[in-house]
């Protein structure tokens, strides 16, 4: 169990964020609780990620999630102004050196952060954003009429709120499991069967996570097969980031759109479009003052054979 105390004020100004950097951080901590066995509703996700990302790299997500999955992590690793962002490259730009008890470097924490967002969450991010901005609206709701000891306990079951102190459930022991917040921040998420405690900040405040309601009809937890545990061909032959904006772009799209979609930076998206179109797989043209990138013949025949 571990205690977080609140005093009311911070408590009436709890904040609400959607963030993919703390999704994906969600995603990887649940790969280092399980593995490939990941409990229903994630295990065909997870099955599908290690065929998809390849043995030496699901060695590199497992290892760096077990960093992850005894809560909270160091600040540092997930400071507030990532945590903030509303793209992936501005949230990682904002990741500092990862605390030395950890055992994790800077690098290594970012490699696994980029490589299981292109892999798993971009692809799957529209959806996901749309459950997750529901249950933010639902919370600012409530936190509108000023209840935020009312917003606590619709959360999650488990979690308790006797003033000051919240106490959150967790299945590791915590040697310190006290902390104090200035402030509270809460974010949904489709990666946690219940509420975790991810970062505690002494400027910002903590960082409180909780299970989206819906995530289980998300594609990403969806138990029909789908042909997932099949390496996937196309991120095998021109990369994961190139292979989910071609994937993306069977409906014409500017750089902007792709940006928003798949929670990329635009020069992220830049660099996969200019690298699709000099293999001459999309094309550009424009509609009134809008650039749209669209696949060619050779794109649609390219998805046809191996995606």
């Amino acid at each position: 169990m571990i205690s977080l105390r609140l005093d009311e004020e911070a408590l009436r100004g709890t904040t609400v964020v959607v963030s993919p950097f703390v999704q994906t951080i969600e995603a990887l901590a649940l790969l280092g609780r399980h593995g490939d066995e990941a409990p229903p509703p994630h295990t065909r996700w997870a099955r599908r990620t290690r065929s998809q990302v390849g043995a030496r790299r699901w060695r590199q997500l497992v290892q760096v999630g077990a960093h992850l999955q005894d809560p909270p992590i160091p600040s540092s690793l997930a400071p507030a102004e990532a945590v903030a962002a509303t793209d992936l490259d501005s949230a990682l730009a904002a990741v500092g050196p990862a605390a030395a008890e950890l055992e994790l470097g800077r690098g290594d924490f970012i490699d696994a952060v980029v490589t299981l967002h292109e892999v798993a969450i971009a692809p799957v991010w529209p959806e996901l954003r749309r459950l997750l901005d529901a249950e933010a609206q639902r919370c600012q709701q409530v936190l509108a009429h000023g209840h935020g000891e009312e917003l606590l306990h619709t959360l999650e079951s488990r979690l308790r709120w006797a003033s000051p102190v919240l106490s959150i459930p967790t299945a590791v022991s915590i040697p310190q499991g006290d902390f104090v917040a200035s402030g509270l921040t809460v974010g949904p998420t489709a990666f946690t069967r219940g509420a975790h405690l991810l970062t505690v900040d002494d400027r910002c405040g903590a960082l409180l996570t909780f299970p989206a309601r819906g995530a289980g009809s998300l594609p990403l937890c969806s138990t029909t097969p789908t042909g997932g545990s099949r390496p996937d061909r196309l991120a095998i032959l021109i990369g994961s980031g190139r292979a989910t904006v071609l994937r993306t772009l069977v409906e014409p799209s500017t750089t902007t759109e792709l940006s928003a979609r798949l929670a990329l930076a635009p020069s992220t998206v830049s660099q996969h479009l200019s690298s699709l179109a000099e293999a001459g797989v999309i094309a550009k043209g424009r509609e009134g003052r809008r650039v749209l990138y669209q696949l060619t013949a050779d794109g649609f025949e390219l998805l046809r054979r191996l995606a």
